[in-house]
């Protein structure tokens, strides 16, 4: 609980699931500030759901983007590892920007950097209680 009376508990740090959250907000103000999509809020176009109707799964997906870049949130909700495939136009490859479930986040997942789209097809495997942000590569014209 914050209390403005004492100091903030530093020591917590000395703690390896405390050091990695502090890694993981780090990672994820600095994907904030780098990538001008996240902050596209009032733009009709800026947002778009790739699923939200996979209830019995927990798993959602979304696009966010701008005229510069296209960004694809995943996340799983359940204790399952669970494999998902979504469809996507106009992309040639997706680069993992951020994985929750990444080791120096305290997590045990190995997510590839780079996700190869088919006939506009997409396949990820998962892991229980993660988010993965991607940002597309297009297709060259």
């Amino acid at each position: 609980e914050w209390d403005e009376e004492k100091e903030i508990d530093w020591m917590l740090l000395d703690y390896p699931v405390h050091d990695a959250f502090r890694h993981y907000m780090k990672e994820l103000n600095h994907i904030y500030l780098t990538y001008s999509a996240l902050w596209n809020d009032y733009c009709e176009d800026g947002f778009e759901w790739i699923d939200c109707h996979l209830e019995e799964k927990c798993v959602y997906s979304f696009i966010r983007k701008n005229k510069e870049q296209t960004l694809i949130a995943v996340f799983n909700f359940s204790d399952k590892c669970t494999d998902y495939t979504f469809k996507i136009d106009d992309a040639e490859k997706l680069h993992l920007l951020i994985d929750t479930d990444e080791q120096r986040f305290g997590g045990n997942a190995s997510a590839d950097s780079v996700v190869t789209v088919r006939n506009g097809n997409v396949l990820l495997s998962l892991s229980p209680f993660s988010g993965r942000l991607y940002m597309t590569e297009q297709k060259q014209n």
